[in-house]
């Protein structure tokens, strides 16, 4: 996970979430609800949208 982007820090639902992500130093932005509707490409996010780096697969 290279980033966090949430509705609000301060939702009970989402506290455990920001804190993990800050431990592990995930930058954790606040956004609008309409900012994470189309970050989420119109998927259901429940207020957390994560930026992933790729997988790389490789075979041996």
């Amino acid at each position: 996970v290279k980033a966090l982007s949430i509705r609000d820090k301060r939702h009970d639902g989402l506290s455990e979430i920001v804190r993990l992500a800050e431990l592990q130093r995930i930058p954790v932005t606040q956004l609008s609800e309409k900012e994470l509707d189309r970050m989420a490409d119109g998927q259901r996010h429940q207020g957390v949208v994560a930026s992933l780096s790729p997988h790389v697969m490789s075979t041996i």
